[in-house]
């Protein structure tokens, strides 16, 4: 029997308990009566344990909705405090997540990228701050957009026209798209080249 069968019966016993309280009836009705109230008894055991089920499962989901908050804060805060810069992009290349050191080692303030950002759009953000290659900040960034629409596996090392000196490596991702890992080596590099200097003066 179905809950709402199980309800209608229960609607039933009620009815026909309380006509049996209010005038005498004959034994075939007394038992109808008390056949309804059992159904009545069925139904409302049913309806209790239904709602306690109900009621562990809403915990179990609020629980699990607190882990789930929990790890993305956990997510969170490591992506912000990463000494490397990450990004991932979908595969119309749009930004989806990138972390705050991303938007440092290229001159942007964390603000400045939004998930649904086009890569066009950080590039030419990067290339209005002196980030870019070479010596033409629009030939940079549109040769850019036309190497990433095949994401392959790459790493490099790129020297900016402002002087940072960033090695990143880049890996596609099922489905379209690619994440990028960034590091700023421009002091390190700087400080091997003043060692090696040194070492033949």
């Amino acid at each position: 029997m179905c809950s709402s069968d199980l309800a209608a019966s229960a609607t039933l016993g009620c009815v026909a308990l309380f006509a049996f309280f209010e005038g005498g009836r004959s034994l075939p009705e007394m038992l109808a009566c008390a056949g309804a109230l059992g159904l009545a008894v069925a139904a409302a055991d049913f309806a209790g344990r239904q709602f306690k089920t109900m009621l562990e499962l809403a915990e179990t989901c609020v629980a699990q909705k607190q882990h789930i908050e929990s790890v993305a804060a956990s997510f969170d805060a490591a992506l912000a405090n990463m000494p490397h810069g990450v990004a991932l992009y979908d595969s119309e290349q749009r930004v989806l997540l990138a972390n705050r050191r991303y938007a440092e080692m290229y001159g942007l303030q964390p603000g400045d990228i939004k998930p649904g950002m086009t890569m066009k759009e950080i590039l030419e953000l990067r290339a209005a701050r002196g980030v870019y290659l070479g010596d033409d900040a629009t030939r940079y960034v549109d040769g850019r957009v036309s190497a990433m629409a095949t994401p392959r596996s790459e790493h490099d090392i790129e020297r900016y026209a402002n002087g940072r000196i960033i090695e990143k490596s880049r890996k596609p991702i099922p489905g379209g798209g690619w994440v990028s890992v960034h590091e700023d080596v421009t002091d390190r590099r700087r400080a091997r080249s003043e060692e090696h200097t040194s070492e033949f003066q």
